[in-house]
């Protein structure tokens, strides 16, 4: 919490409530601009990108493979207590937090800016996404984090834009944007979590990197409606 301007620390919440507030800004934006818009703009979220497009089956799968092989790799590493907060509170905070920026980001702003070019949708996302962690940057640097590293998480979120963007504008599920964001963060947050060094959990960050890069190719291949509804299938 210390890499928010000082203001932060006064609002009396709990602080991983105010990471969920702060998180579901732009989800609670879109959800607000539905409502207020909701015979205009009723089809764009339900016809090109689904919370669960594919099948709910294939998309929880998706996101809880990552946290069980991160507990089959490090189990001997963890404790029981351990195992449990990351397969359970773990794993149902990221999705929660996550859900919140992605049902603004790639939910309701990128289909709504289809008459883009896709590299000009991405970079637009990218750039109010970068923006909307501006409080952040600046109460990092405000407590002695290097300017240059600011300018690097920076540039990640917009590189971060085209991967997420173009996975979505794929497979049309918003929850690949929140596996991705998820993991993403675990990135940032999981040797601090866990206690495991950074070094260590290299080899599990490549290993999930790959898993997401077959299942996003191969989300569209007749093989995997088996683990697509029936509705799903006749929506798709």
């Amino acid at each position: 919490m210390q890499f928010y301007p000082s203001i932060w620390q006064t609002i009396p919440l709990p602080p991983p409530l105010k990471t969920s507030l702060f998180m579901w800004g732009p989800g609670l934006a879109a959800l607000i601009i539905w409502r207020l818009t909701k015979t205009k703009n009723a089809k764009s979220f339900s016809k090109r990108y689904q919370l669960f497009r594919g099948g709910k089956p294939l998309n929880i799968l998706v996101y809880v493979l990552p946290s069980l092989l991160f507990v089959g790799m490090f189990s001997p590493l963890l404790t029981t207590q351990q195992i449990l907060f990351f397969l359970v509170i773990f794993n149902a905070v990221a999705f929660f937090n996550s859900l919140g920026e992605e049902l603004g980001w790639r939910g309701y702003l990128q289909p709504n800016l289809d008459c883009l070019p896709p590299v000009g949708q991405f970079i637009l996302i990218g750039l109010m996404w970068e923006l909307w962690h501006l409080p952040m940057r600046i109460g990092a640097i405000k407590y002695g984090a290097p300017i240059e590293n600011m300018l690097l998480l920076s540039f990640g979120t917009i590189v971060l834009s085209f991967i997420i963007g173009f996975a979505v504008k794929h497979t049309r599920s918003v929850t690949i944007a929140v596996c991705l964001h998820a993991y993403m963060n675990s990135i940032m947050s999981l040797s601090e979590v866990s206690n495991i060094s950074q070094q260590a959990l290299i080899p599990y960050f490549v290993i999930v990197a790959l898993f997401f890069i077959v299942v996003i190719s191969l989300w569209n291949n007749p093989k995997l409606k088996f683990l697509t509804s029936r509705k799903r299938q006749k929506a798709a």
